[in-house]
């Protein structure tokens, strides 16, 4: 199986789950290794996939995994679980705007009691979700990180 076409579950792609438009126009690698790999699947099955069922729309993931060179390159924390692939950050035009999409994330998680780590409405414009914490903790954290800081719940 080519890696174009590995599933990482019925559907999402190791390809979308991997795609970094700055590492292809700084030329940086961005393969996850065997346990990055195990992690991705796991949040693809654990969390991304019954999603996908529940909402029935595509799901855009606009940043799964990255290596630690993008994630510097895009920004992000030190200690993004993005590194490791155990987070994603998603959208669903078809459902509606980002805030009403990580809305119906939360209670999606929460009517199946599905362990996460964080769920975050980014910037007005994203959803990240967590699968775990790097040291493996599950916070179940809603957050909203804007422009004014960080704060608790979806705002």
């Amino acid at each position: 199986m080519t890696t174009a076409k590995k599933n990482l579950s019925p559907s999402f792609t190791l390809v979308e789950m991997t795609h970094s438009s700055t590492a292809v126009a700084r030329d940086l690698d961005n393969t996850p290794n065997a346990t990055q790999l195990k992690n991705l699947t796991e949040l693809c099955k654990k969390i991304l996939e019954p999603l996908r069922k529940e909402i029935n729309q595509p799901i855009k993931v606009n940043s799964g995994f990255r290596a630690v060179k993008v994630n510097v390159a895009v920004g992000g924390v030190s200690t993004s679980a993005h590194c490791y692939g155990l987070a994603a950050d998603i959208v669903c035009p078809r459902y509606g705007n980002a805030k009403t999409f990580c809305k119906f994330v939360e209670k999606f998680l929460k009517d199946n009691n599905i362990a996460f780590d964080q769920l975050i409405y980014e910037y007005g414009t994203w959803v990240h979700i967590g699968l775990r914490h790097p040291d493996g903790r599950q916070r179940r954290q809603v957050i909203t990180i804007n422009k004014y800081g960080t704060h608790q719940g979806i705002v």
